[in-house]
């Protein structure tokens, strides 16, 4: 099994594309950027959901791998459908200083997906499928 970048990264316990979407949700949010990169952020979330979920993609190779983990890929597909309809639901806003609850919201959600994704993807590898480094 050949695993790319974004798959080694995950098992090192990074999120190269959602600590992206993390960043400019909160460079927003704390002033650093003036405005929010909706584009930038869809864009970043987009390629993260590509690499877990895609044909040959990490969460198949979970599935495949460490199949007692197959309900913890289910609830990550479930956080995945959330984020995203929040995210879709973002770029619709016309202003969103006007729903910085709601930014700060999408915020930590995608903080804990990220975390949820790195518990699951290590046990994966540590425990059943090995050769992660």
């Amino acid at each position: 099994m050949e695993l790319g970048p974004a798959h080694r990264a995950l098992i090192r316990g990074e999120c190269p594309d959602l600590v992206a979407v993390g960043r400019l949700l909160r460079g927003w949010l704390d002033g650093t950027l003036a405005a929010l990169p909706i584009d930038d952020l869809h864009t970043s979330w987009m390629q993260h959901r590509a690499q877990v979920e895609g044909d040959g993609g990490l969460f198949q190779v979970i599935e495949d791998g460490a199949p007692r983990l197959s309900g913890e890929v289910v609830a990550l597909r479930r956080q995945h459908e959330t984020i995203d309809r929040e995210v879709t639901h973002l770029m619709a806003f016309d202003d969103p200083e006007q729903h910085r609850d709601w930014v700060e919201h999408l915020a930590g959600e995608i903080e804990r997906h990220c975390a949820h994704s790195v518990r699951v993807v290590y046990d994966a590898f540590d425990q059943d499928i090995g050769g992660g480094g």
